[in-house]
């Protein structure tokens, strides 16, 4: 999109500048636009040549030239490095990635010289001299152009997917106010689902909100691996969010090296951020002076400079010293682990402030309805520095641990107040249950956000 709209300003300084000048504008500006945006530089000179000869041109003839110094530019570019081969020095394909079928670009490459050679021809016919002629003509033409790109939008514009690619761009820059308040509830999926928990993650408020959203088992906590390079990021954010250095680093490494020729900075970061954590310094600065060349990212690389070499530097950042302290533990762990659970249940008595690692830790756990491990862990760790206070959906599966057994509660950490509220709820299944109403459906207005409710209505995928 870019490329064409540099397309479109070149050319339009090309049909309003002086005729004296036009040719050799054109001449100099073709290798120009090649460096800027790439094939795209061809389109421009078979437009030219066609504006002249449409046009009736002085030049027209000599404008030929066009083509053979697009051509030119295009082999040159490709020796030079700034193409891969000749094949994508040409055509649009270099636009697009290299996985995806991209037949539907041509439309747009092909959509210039037809739409000059339909005004050309339009332009033989006189236009309506009356005012009412010139407003149906007039009128014509933007009803046409208003229905194609209606049309062009709706097919091609994958509106679908707006709301994901949305939140993947604040979770990219990490916004995380802006993904928890725009969530929308309408649009859900697992991977929007796990898009949100991450940002309520990094915003402490994971163990609190859980609940608040509906969540369904543990795949929107984290999404089954699919091995593509959407989900190798998504799962990068995650560890890396958990203190899980191995496995960010790993699916950071997989999506990078799966992602298009011309890199993925994002994930780039990620292999900066968790080489600085386990002091692969020379690594770390290799990928810093990739990302120093790029326009967007130089300064954030460039700010992490500082850390090269520098342990001291590292483990007082706030961020950076913990997320070392987590790899650390893992890497004095007496076995390898590779799952999530089992990972973070090793990790976390090393590393207590890893608060991100807890909420993920015991929202695995409740998702999974996996309430054995839960009572073990919370008798292991609670009250210690990983763990010194219960949010109120963690003390309402300490209920479910032990139902019939208030005094059991209490010894646990579970207040009052949620053990009144059990009890009341019992209460209310038992009333419900004997007037023979559907208990889901009663129980929802007033227990729908409470564990209890998912823990018996909540029919998770096998």
């Amino acid at each position: 999109t870019i490329a064409y709209l540099f397309l479109l300003l070149f050319l339009w300084l090309y049909t309003n500048i002086k005729t004296r000048i036009k040719f050799i504008y054109g001449i100099f500006i073709i290798p120009i636009l090649y460096g800027i945006s790439g094939p795209i530089v061809h389109l421009f000179a078979i437009s030219a040549l066609f504006f002249e000869f449409l046009t009736n041109g002085k030049k027209k003839y000599i404008s030929i030239i066009y083509l053979l110094i697009a051509a030119l530019s295009a082999i040159a570019g490709t020796y030079l490095g700034y193409s891969r081969n000749l094949t994508l020095a040409f055509l649009p394909e270099a636009y697009c990635n290299p996985l995806q079928t991209v037949s539907g670009i041509y439309y747009a490459w092909y959509a210039l010289p037809m739409t000059m050679l339909l005004v050309a021809y339009l332009k033989r016919y006189k236009e309506p001299v009356s005012l009412k002629g010139k407003c149906i003509w007039e009128g014509a033409q933007w009803a046409i152009m208003f229905l194609l790109v209606y049309q062009g939008i709706f097919h091609f514009g994958k509106l679908d997917a707006q709301h994901s690619m949305k939140q993947d761009y604040l979770l990219r820059t990490e916004q995380w106010d802006l993904v928890i308040s725009e969530f929308n509830h309408d649009v859900l999926s697992k991977r929007r689902m796990c898009g949100l928990n991450l940002a309520l993650a990094h915003k402490g408020q994971l163990s609190e909100r859980l609940l608040d959203y509906p969540q369904h088992g543990i795949e929107t906590l984290m999404l089954h691996w699919d091995q593509s390079i959407y989900t190798a990021q998504l799962h990068s954010d995650l560890y890396y969010c958990m203190g899980i250095i191995s496995a960010a680093q790993k699916f950071a490494f997989e999506a990078f090296v799966s992602s298009r020729s011309s890199g993925n900075p994002r994930m780039l970061k990620r292999l900066i951020e968790t080489n600085l954590i386990t002091g692969s310094y020379p690594i770390a600065d290799k990928y810093i002076q990739l990302l120093e060349k790029t326009w967007f990212y130089k300064d954030w690389a460039t700010a992490h400079r500082r850390f090269l070499y520098n342990d001291k530097a590292v483990e007082e950042d706030k961020i950076l010293g913990m997320k070392r302290r987590c790899w650390k533990a893992e890497a004095s762990a007496a076995k390898l682990y590779t799952d999530p659970v089992s990972s973070l249940i090793n990790l976390l008595p090393a590393c207590p402030d890893n608060k991100a690692g807890l909420a993920y830790l015991t929202s695995f756990l409740l998702l999974n309805k996996d309430i054995e491990t839960y009572k073990t862990l919370q008798e292991s760790l609670y009250r210690s520095p990983a763990w010194r206070d219960m949010t109120e959906c963690q003390q309402e599966a300490i209920v479910i641990c032990s139902p019939n057994d208030p005094h059991f509660w209490l010894e646990h950490g579970v207040s009052i107040k949620v053990r009144n509220r059990a009890i009341a709820f019992m209460q209310k299944v038992q009333d419900v249950s004997r007037s023979g109403q559907n208990l889901a459906v009663a129980l929802a207005s007033e227990y729908g956000k409470t564990y209890w409710y998912y823990y018996m209505f909540n029919m998770m995928d096998k």
